[in-house]
C-alpha cells in the first residue's frame, strides 16, 4: 500500500512539474471566469472582472508587488471597465442581475487601483455595453481599442496627437499637430488599403499602424506625423489585432489558421526577428514594460461552453518568450489531457492496489 500511494504521489508530482511554467512566466490573475483585462497607461495595474451566478467583482493587480486588490458585487454584474485616463482609478460601470430594461440604470464607479475602494458613483441615465458616458468624460469600445494619446517628444509645445479614424470617415489614421501656443490643428487622415486594427508610437516619435488586407494578410506602415513620409515596415501573416513597443522593436499577436502567433519586428531594420506559435485558442499582448523588462499578456485557454482568460508575464528576452510560446500553445490540450492521465492514474492505482494486497496476503500465508 505504501508502494501505491508512493507512486501516485510520484505520478502527481511529474504532472504538476509537465503543468508548469517556464523559469519567470507567472500568472497574474487570481483565477475564476475572468475576463475585460485592461492595463493601465502609467503601466501600474491590470485591471479585470470576475463573475459568477449571483455577483461579480472588481480586481486590480499591482505589477511591482503582485498583490490584487478586491471590491466586491453582490447581486449586481460588472457589464464594462477602463483604465482612467488620469490618475490611479479605473471607471466601472455595473448593473442589477435581474435589471429589466424598465427598471434601475446603470451604475457608474470610480474606484481606486491601489485598495479597490469606491471613489466616486453616478446613474447612468443613458448607456448601452458599447457606450460607457462616464462622469462627462466619452468612452467606448472604439476609443479604448484605438487609443488617443499626445506625442511625448513635444518639443516646444509641438507635437501631436492620433487615433484610428472614426467610423463614417476613410479607413486611415487621423493625425492632429499640437501648435506651439497648444492649439489643435486640424486632422488629416493618413489613409490605409485596411481599417487599422492598432497602433503604436515609436521612440522616434512616428507611427506604426497594423491594418488587414483582402488577402488576409497584415501590413505594418510606419507614418511621420510631422513630414508626412511612409513606408510599409513589413508584411506579415493573418490578422494583427494588438501590438506594444518593446525597445527597438515591436511585439505583435496575429491570427492564423493555426492559432495565434507572436512576432517581434524590428522598426530600425524593417524586419520580422521572430515568430513563434504563441496560442491555440487567442491572446492580446496588455503591455510591454522596458523597465521590469516584461511583456504582459491575456490568454485564452478553450473550455466547454467558451475559454477561460488570464493574465500572464513573460520576461523580454528571447529564450524566455520561445519558451513561454511552448508553454501557451499546450495549454489548450490540458483539460482534455487532465483527464486522461487522472483516468491512467486511477487504472494504476487500482492495479498496484491489487498487487500489494495480493502481496500482502502471500507473505503472510508463507509466514502461516
Amino acid at each position: 500500500m505504501r508502494r501505491a500511494i508512493l507512486l501516485a504521489l510520484i505520478c502527481a508530482g511529474a504532472f504538476i512539474w509537465w503543468r508548469s511554467a517556464p523559469k519567470g512566466v507567472r500568472r497574474l490573475d487570481a483565477g475564476g471566469e475572468s475576463g475585460g483585462f485592461q492595463m493601465d497607461p502609467a503601466m501600474r495595474r491590470i485591471y479585470y472582472a470576475t463573475g459568477w451566478p449571483r455577483g461579480s467583482a472588481f480586481h486590480a493587480i499591482d505589477l511591482e508587488t503582485g498583490k490584487v486588490a478586491t471590491r466586491k458585487f453582490p447581486g449586481q454584474k460588472i457589464i464594462g471597465l477602463a483604465p482612467a485616463n488620469e490618475g490611479d482609478f479605473a471607471r466601472v460601470g455595473v448593473e442589477d442581475i435581474n435589471r429589466t430594461s424598465t427598471g434601475t440604470p446603470y451604475t457608474l464607479m470610480m474606484i481606486t487601483g491601489a485598495d479597490a475602494a469606491i471613489a466616486k458613483t453616478a446613474p447612468a441615465e443613458d448607456m448601452s455595453a458599447e457606450t460607457l458616458n462616464f462622469f462627462g468624460s466619452g468612452y467606448s469600445t472604439e476609443t479604448r481599442r484605438s487609443g488617443t494619446f499626445e506625442s511625448p517628444d513635444a518639443d516646444g509645445g509641438v507635437g501631436f496627437t492620433a487615433r484610428i479614424a472614426p467610423q463614417g470617415s476613410p479607413a486611415g489614421i487621423e493625425i492632429r499637430l499640437i501648435k506651439k501656443d497648444g492649439q489643435l490643428g486640424s486632422g488629416r487622415i493618413y489613409k490605409t488599403r485596411g481599417r487599422p486594427e492598432d497602433f503604436v508610437l515609436t521612440s522616434s516619435s512616428t507611427i506604426v499602424a497594423a491594418y488587414g488586407t483582402s488577402e488576409g494578410a497584415s501590413i505594418l506602415e510606419e507614418i511621420d506625423p510631422f513630414t508626412g513620409k511612409r513606408g510599409v515596415l513589413v508584411r506579415l501573416e493573418g490578422g494583427v489585432h494588438s501590438m506594444k513597443v518593446a525597445g527597438d522593436g515591436i511585439v505583435a499577436v496575429r491570427d492564423t489558421r493555426d492559432g495565434s502567433r507572436l512576432s517581434f519586428v524590428s522598426y530600425s531594420r524593417r524586419v520580422e526577428l521572430m515568430d513563434l506559435p504563441w496560442s491555440k485558442a487567442g491572446s492580446r499582448i496588455l503591455g510591454a514594460d522596458p523597465l521590469r523588462k516584461r511583456l504582459y499578456f491575456q490568454m485564452t485557454v478553450l473550455a466547454p461552453g467558451g475559454g477561460d482568460q488570464s493574465a500572464w508575464s513573460v520576461p523580454m528576452d528571447q529564450e524566455s518568450i520561445r519558451e513561454a510560446g511552448k508553454f501557451f500553445s499546450a495549454m489548450h490540450e490540458w483539460p482534455e489531457l487532465r483527464w486522461k492521465l487522472i483516468g491512467h492514474s486511477v487504472e494504476i492505482l487500482i492495479a498496484v492496489f491489487v498487487l500489494s494486497v495480493g502481496w500482502y496476503f502471500y507473505e503472510t500465508m508463507r509466514e502461516i
